[in-house]
């Protein structure tokens, strides 16, 4: 609970802080997320796992996918990028002096690609939520303002698109763990036993509450049925970015994805819930800013 409590708090501030505060600590995120799927890769059932070489690689692309967004390339890095792993493959495969080694598997191409994919692409959108710079639609609390000048940032509309989901997914893992040890009684899927159809409602429920919490302490943004839109989406975001995580676990026989987080295990096992919630947050802040009239030049510019 402590150590899970001080990864929250320091989450947080580098939330709050933003620029490259923040991106610095989400691309140390995503190098620890890369080498524990690449672990996790290489225990799965006839799985062969890609060349040392290039699984450095595609670790470090992930690091330089987020340092690059926050640079503000907005297109083209991951597509760049799986054309430089795969072709470092199979130059690497070419030059191999036994035979047996020349042959590219299959699932060496596609491992390579979904692990830029899941601990790269998709963490980066995390940063153009945070970058989202266009006028505040409201007068920001002294207190948060404040908040934010300790820990040298300033709060901008991507502070707010940025923490409204993170406190969503805060919430309905909670809540989903509390309504499942509970009420749990009937079993939600297959591919993860110990989540219940009580447990996922008790998560939506909270996710929210969340949301419409932290719309009624920001006097009304974004209005209530915009935030319990975002806080459905995010539960559902953060519940099948959580089942996919299990589903690779369970094909690798894994409990963990890792252990470096005591008392959570992994990286992945703690942050699984926002891999995928960044790009359908994202999406949805980008039509809801949109509709209002803002230009898509300035969205994309943010």
């Amino acid at each position: 609970v402590v150590f899970g409590t001080l990864v929250g708090l320091v989450g947080g501030a580098l939330l709050v802080a933003g620029s490259w505060w923040f991106a610095s600590g989400l691309a140390l995120l995503v190098y620890l997320c890369s080498v524990e799927y690449f672990t996790v890769q290489k225990m799965a059932k006839g799985m062969k796992s890609p060349p040392a070489l290039l699984q450095t690689t595609c670790k470090l692309t992930c690091i330089g996918t987020i340092l690059g967004t926050q640079c503000g390339i907005r297109t083209g890095i991951f597509e760049a990028a799986s054309f430089v792993l795969l072709t470092m493959l199979l130059l690497k495969k070419a030059s191999a002096k036994k035979e047996k080694k020349r042959r590219v598997r299959f699932s060496q191409i596609t491992s390579l690609v979904f692990g830029l994919f899941y601990c790269g692409y998709l963490p980066s959108f995390w940063v153009k939520i945070r970058l989202l710079d266009l006028s505040l639609p409201i007068a920001v609390p002294g207190w948060l303002e404040g908040a934010a000048g300790l820990l040298g940032g300033r709060i901008t509309t991507g502070t707010l698109c940025a923490v409204m989901p993170t406190l969503c997914i805060i919430a309905a893992d909670s809540g989903a763990y509390i309504g499942g040890r509970t009420f749990g009684r009937n079993k939600l899927i297959s591919i993860s036993p110990n989540k219940t159809i009580e447990g996922a409602v008790s998560g939506l429920a909270c996710s929210v509450l969340a949301a419409l919490s932290f719309s009624w302490a920001l006097g009304g943004w974004p209005n209530p049925v915009v935030a319990a839109v975002l806080g459905v989406i995010t539960f559902i975001a953060s519940l099948f970015g959580d089942l996919i995580e299990s589903t690779m676990k369970r094909e690798a026989r894994m409990k963990d994805a890792g252990s470096i987080i005591p008392g959570h295990g992994g990286v992945l096992d703690r942050f699984d819930s926002y891999i995928f919630t960044g790009v359908l947050v994202y999406c949805y802040w980008y039509y809801f800013f949109w509709a209002q009239g803002v230009p898509l030049t300035q969205l994309l510019a943010g």
